[in-house]
C-alpha cells in the first residue's frame, strides 16, 4: 500500500501569527467592515439576541461595503485581505480556519465587547492603533468640553470596546495616549 502525501498547509501554524498581525496592520478598515456587517448579519438573523448568529452560508452570502467604496461578498474580501499579507499555493490547504482568524480579529481589535477587559493603557493602545485619526483630534482639541465630546466618541464604535468602560479614567487614558503618540 502506497501512501498517500497530502500538500502542505499554504500558512503553517509557524506563520499564523505573524499572518495576523499583516492583516491588522494592512487591512484594519476593510476588516472592520467584515465585524461589523457580520454583527448586523448576527443581530438581524437573532431578531436582536447575539446569542442566535447567522449560519456559515449566510456569511458566504453577505455583502461587505470595502475600505474604498465597493460592495462584495465576504468570501472575496477575505481572500484579498489573507492574500495581501501571504501567497497561497494552488492545491493546498489554508491551514488554519477562517472563524479562527475572524475570532482573532475581533480578540485583537477589542471588537463588540469581545470579553476583555481593558485597562487604560491598553484601551489607549487600542486606539492609536485602530482610531489614530479620532485620537489625533481628542489630543488636539481646543477646550475640555470638546475633548470630552470626542473621548465619549471612543466608546460609540465597535473597535476597542471594554465591558469597564465606566472605569476607565480619562485623565490617565489621556497620558496613556500621550505616551504613546510622542514616539
Amino acid at each position: 500500500m502506497s501512501k498517500v502525501h497530502l500538500p502542505r498547509a499554504s500558512v503553517s501554524p509557524d506563520e499564523y501569527p505573524a499572518l495576523l498581525t499583516c492583516t491588522l496592520e494592512k487591512r484594519s478598515g476593510d476588516i472592520e467592515a467584515i465585524l461589523v456587517a457580520r454583527q448586523k448579519l448576527d443581530l438581524k438573523v437573532g431578531g436582536g439576541s447575539t446569542i442566535l448568529g447567522a449560519t456559515l452560508a449566510q456569511y458566504e452570502e453577505l455583502e461587505v461595503e470595502t475600505s474604498d467604496g465597493r460592495r462584495v461578498r465576504q468570501p472575496r474580501l477575505l481572500g484579498e485581505i489573507i492574500t495581501s499579507c501571504h501567497e497561497f499555493k494552488d492545491g493546498h490547504p489554508l491551514g488554519f480556519d477562517i472563524e479562527m482568524l475572524v475570532r482573532d480579529w475581533k480578540k485583537a481589535m477589542s471588537f463588540g465587547y469581545y470579553g476583555q477587559l481593558l485597562d487604560e493603557h491598553q484601551f489607549a493602545k487600542c486606539l492609536v492603533t485602530f482610531r489614530p485619526t479620532l485620537v489625533t483630534q481628542y489630543m488636539r482639541a481646543a477646550n475640555k468640553s470638546e475633548a470630552s465630546g470626542i473621548y465619549a466618541g471612543f466608546f460609540e464604535q465597535p473597535i476597542c470596546k471594554t465591558e469597564q468602560t465606566v472605569n476607565l479614567k480619562e485623565g490617565q487614558v489621556r497620558s496613556a495616549l500621550k505616551e504613546l503618540t510622542s514616539n
